[in-house]
């Protein structure tokens, strides 16, 4: 016969390891998704086609009222910096592309300080682009952009998940804010156009989660240098702003 006190203990200890499997199973759906969206969102090389406005810091202050424009594949209106990834595609025998000449000095004014630039992908470009998430970031807005993707990726390590809320985040849905590390391995073909080993970053993510079907979704993440502070873009951080 058990005695009462060691029947406690196991009665007590049975909780434990229940909260443990969820947990585990927990991070590991994590992992999933936020490995889906690194690859399928964050990684993958978008390149517009048609007419793009290259936006100044004159022509963005008029339009959005801050001079750190950000790039928007839905209107093709970029950043100057966009430019220089341009370049690099044409470089990399991904694009041609021709800038507009302006027909007067007063177009020239008018315009704000703006450049507009005709994209026209490579027949390489399109043989390597997913028509899939071409398909599905055109079910969003995002038209005439072809989508290539640059290799996996492998989510390593998460160090930190907790629930999470923010001004600009339904109150009536849950959120979880997860910090973690991962790894990407370059496919074959974009080592030939960007020859980098596989390399390890940090990343921090948002997800909501449905109670019902035990299922998350990644709707925002930043990823940056794991031996520097800050990261590259501040999706979760623009959460905060009111």
């Amino acid at each position: 016969m058990i005695p009462f006190w060691m029947f406690a203990l196991l009665t007590l200890a049975l909780p434990v390891t229940a909260q443990d499997n969820t947990v585990v199973e927990d991070e590991g759906l994590l992992k999933a998704e936020i490995c889906r969206g690194l690859e399928e969102d964050v990684n993958p090389l978008w390149i517009p086609s048609g007419n793009i406005e290259i936006m100044s810091s004159v022509s963005s202050f008029r339009e959005s009222g801050s001079t750190q424009w950000i790039d928007n594949y839905k209107t093709k209106k970029f950043n100057e910096k966009f430019l220089e990834h341009l370049k690099w595609c044409q470089a990399k025998g991904l694009v041609t592309i021709a800038e507009r000449q302006f027909q007067s000095v007063w177009e020239e004014r008018l315009s704000g300080g703006s450049r507009f630039v005709t994209v026209i992908p490579t027949n390489l470009a399109k043989q390597e682009s997913d028509p899939d998430l071409a398909a599905k970031i055109a079910s969003k807005g995002y038209v005439d952009t072809l989508v290539i993707r640059t290799g996996s990726c492998e989510v390593l390590q998460i160090i930190r998940s907790t629930p999470y809320q923010a001004p600009r985040l339904s109150p009536s849905e849950e959120h979880r804010l997860v910090l973690g590390t991962y790894r990407t391995r370059p496919s074959d073909f974009y080592r030939s156009v960007n020859p980098e080993p596989d390399g390890q970053y940090k990343f921090r993510a948002v997800l909501r989660h449905n109670p019902f079907t035990k299922r998350y979704s990644l709707t925002h993440i930043d990823v940056g240098y794991i031996e520097k502070d800050g990261w590259w873009t501040n999706n979760v951080g623009s959460l905060e702003s009111p």
